[in-house]
């Protein structure tokens, strides 16, 4: 497969010289890559399968793991009962007796994503799932299709065929969902900014993701977008509010953002293996919080300075959707890998668009940004900060390669 590529002069004035034909990334490359980097999650479905019985698995977890929560918070809400939502052992009580004797699992969404689980809780278990996975995958590729359409070549399937994508499927998140938000977002800011904002209010539900959304749509000067994101996000704060009772934001805001907070101090724990951050990364050789937020926030400045570089240097809008994406998982502390579907996507576009005009640096930065959700489990394993490291290097060569050329307008929905 071919693309064509326009070579410009160097003098920075983007003039037209010659065009002449660019090899995309070989499929096959892209399926050993691929394969490579979800054979952390092919073991962890192995395993689950072993240890299946009915629904849940010998290990303390329910099929489909953390949906489980999406599941449980639904039927709060079709009680009468979502006062239960965050009161800790209240839950994990009433989560036993819907499912079984499982590992504590808890709701950890604000109460605006009730509106989002009470309808699962109108199916079976095992049935709610399959939706709620076929669902988010079916959002995804919908809101990916307007990004693939500009790469020839690239199947719309493999959009969401990725490391990020098989841990989120695993996990039973979110990732699909949000990633399809945040993509939906970017691909109308410039014609459809009131499309635009409804989708960064929607983005709240996992209000920590869209950290880099408004900063950008400032600095673009999309008032409409934002003011639309913000009348939406206070709509739903209050319907929320008036459904379920505003006491739960101040239970959501204070008590549940401390029992997260005091999560992180579990330094022996699984779920660690799946974040991301320097932080935490910097933890798993045991040294002390100060010594881990130094390199953290090092990594955070640097990943925002080059989303700030590159907005600046006028990069299309959608290198910003993955340039940002990416910076948005250096930045945060608290993030995990089945949230890293657009991150994902974007490095695996950009392979296939540059592949046969990329130095050796810059694939390897590339490969190594794709593979990233499922390193994670490689620098718990060796206790070492893999995945910061690779997504700087991933994140400057999006910069590198989003602001060498004149920059086409953006996505369309």
């Amino acid at each position: 497969m071919f693309m064509t590529i326009n070579k410009f002069r160097g003098d920075g004035q983007g003039s037209l010289q010659e065009t002449r034909p660019l090899a995309t990334m070989p499929i096959r490359l892209w399926l050993f890559l691929t394969l490579l980097g979800t054979v952390p999650t092919l073991l962890l479905f192995a395993q689950d399968l072993l240890d299946l019985r009915g629904m849940n698995l010998i290990s303390g977890h329910v099929w489909g793991r953390d949906f489980v929560n999406v599941w449980t918070g639904g039927h709060l809400v079709l009680e009468g009962r979502p006062d239960m939502i965050y009161a800790l052992r209240d839950y994990v009580a009433y989560q036993r007796g819907l499912v079984g004797p499982i590992e504590p699992h808890y709701y950890s969404y604000p109460p605006t994503s009730l509106f989002l689980a009470a309808p699962f809780a109108l199916l079976p278990y095992l049935a709610a799932l399959a939706l709620w996975i076929a669902g988010g995958l079916a959002l995804f590729l919908w809101a990916a299709r307007p990004y693939v359409r500009e790469v020839p070549g690239f199947p719309i399937l493999f959009a969401a065929i990725t490391p990020a994508g098989l841990i989120n499927v695993w996990a039973g998140h979110y990732g699909f969902l949000i990633g399809a938000l945040w993509l939906a977002c970017f691909a109308r800011i410039d014609r459809r900014q009131t499309a635009a904002g409804a989708f960064a209010a929607l983005l709240t539900i996992k209000p920590h993701l869209g950290l880099l959304l408004p900063p950008l749509l400032l600095a673009r000067r999309k008032w409409r977008a934002i003011a639309v994101a913000a009348l939406g996000s206070v709509a739903m704060l209050l319907a929320s509010g008036a459904v379920f009772g505003f006491d739960l934001w101040v239970e959501y805001a204070t008590k549940m953002s401390r029992f997260q907070a005091s999560l992180l101090d579990h330094r022996t724990s699984f779920f660690l293996a799946m974040m991301p951050g320097t932080f935490i990364s910097m933890r798993y050789s045991g040294v002390s919080d100060m010594a881990a937020w130094i390199p953290h926030i090092c990594a955070g400045v640097a990943a925002a300075f080059m989303v700030w570089r590159a907005e600046r240097k006028g990069a299309s809008l959608t290198d910003l959707a993955f340039i940002s994406a990416t910076a948005t998982f250096l930045i945060l502390p608290y993030a995990f890998n089945y949230d890293m579907t657009v991150v994902c996507l974007g490095f695996a576009l950009m392979l296939f668009r540059h592949w046969g005009n990329l130095p050796t640096w810059q694939r390897a930065a590339l490969i190594g940004g794709y593979l990233s959700p499922q390193m994670t489990f490689l620098g718990w394993a060796l206790e070492a900060p893999i995945v910061p490291a690779v997504l700087l290097a991933g994140l400057y060569a999006q910069l590198r390669l989003c602001t060498r050329e004149p920059q086409p307008e953006g996505p369309t929905a």
